[in-house]
């Protein structure tokens, strides 16, 4: 008989990504199994069978709890997020002064 293999949620959280589980389980691509205690769990079969989608080139939907937070941060400040600019890199070690 097979055992069925379990994954913690933090254990799931520190491999994939705490954002990307929250958006597998929006879209219920990942299920949790019913509760034992505490802690939630999740097959590790499920997962696999997640990754597996997400490397085959199948898109999430969009997260519409997310873009709805956003856009509500966004009236609420009067601007969206704007990446600050990156330095320039020296890629030339003369391009460097010593002065």
């Amino acid at each position: 008989m097979p055992r069925l293999i379990v994954l913690t949620q933090v254990t799931v959280a520190q491999v994939i990504g705490a954002a990307r589980l929250q958006r597998l389980l929006r879209a219920h691509w990942l299920i949790p199994l019913p509760r034992i205690g505490k802690e939630v769990l999740y097959a590790a079969k499920d997962l696999h069978a997640a990754i597996r989608r997400l490397e085959r080139g199948d898109l999430l939907p969009p997260d519409r709890d997310e873009v709805r937070r956003i856009r509500a941060s966004e009236q609420k400040h009067g601007k969206g997020y704007v990446r600050r600019p990156k330095e320039p890199s020296i890629f030339d070690l003369d391009e460097i002064h010593f002065d």
